[in-house]
């Protein structure tokens, strides 16, 4: 069992850096605000999705994210690369906290980048 989710472990951290240098030109996967004092929707989003894992609330933050997904643009995308590059971080220990998976984590970045019609670059 631990080999697997050591597995899955990497290949999530290699899909999340791929992502994010393919479509944003990103030698990392972490969303960074460029100016605290005017946020916009996708910083505003993404300091949701802190407060929610910082709480512990995986689940809910990430039915916040799909949400986001649903109704916004690429941008959004970044910040859901960053969201399951944290995950991925994390120990089992606090994702099965969390009622989460490792394996969760992976189909949650594959099914978000499947939003935006890329799961070809998968």
């Amino acid at each position: 069992m631990e080999f697997t989710q050591d597995w899955i472990m990497r290949q999530v951290q290699m899909l999340a850096q791929m992502l994010a240098k393919i479509l944003f030109g990103k030698d990392t996967t972490d969303y960074i605000i460029e100016n605290e004092d005017d946020l916009n929707g996708t910083d505003l989003l993404y300091k949701a999705l802190c407060a929610k894992l910082e709480k512990g609330d995986i689940c809910g933050a990430e039915d916040l994210l799909f949400e986001a997904l649903e109704n916004g643009g690429k941008e959004n995308l970044e910040v859901a690369i960053d969201f399951y590059a944290k995950l991925n971080k994390m120990s089992d220990a606090e994702l099965e906290n969390a009622n989460f998976s490792r394996e969760e984590v992976e189909e949650g970045l594959k099914n978000a980048v499947s939003m935006f019609g890329l799961e070809g670059i998968l």
